[in-house]
């Protein structure tokens, strides 16, 4: 099972390898790699709407890993049973795709309601 599991992705390429070409780069794309991210950092820095994005993503990344790593372990170490962690984890699954479904917001930004 573990070599039909390992060769089917290998074997999936292999029309993208044959059928696909590179496409040609135009001359612009050759500016060097710090001027690129300079310029990102200056307006990340400069725009705030960048900015809030940027580091909203960020910290909800580093709250959302830590809530997956190292909650469960410890309220089952506290005592806590694998079923009642994984029911809390089951609900607070379900509030988020709630949530990321929801239309909030819409009344206010001028935009749609979900899907887009």
């Amino acid at each position: 099972m573990f070599l039909i599991s390992a060769a089917v992705p290998i074997l999936a390429t292999i029309p993208f390898i044959v059928l696909v070409r590179d496409i040609p780069r135009p001359e612009s794309s050759s500016r060097n790699y710090m001027g690129i991210l300079k310029e990102g950092v200056r307006e990340t820095l400069t725009n705030r709407t960048i900015r809030f994005l940027f580091l909203s993503v960020a910290f909800l990344l580093v709250i959302f890993g830590f809530y997956d790593v190292y909650v469960a372990p410890l309220l089952s170490e506290g005592g806590f049973s694998h079923v009642s962690v994984a029911w809390l984890f089951a609900a607070i699954y379900v509030a988020e795709a709630t949530g990321i479904l929801l239309p909030v917001g819409t009344h206010t930004s001028g935009y749609p309601p979900w899907p887009y």
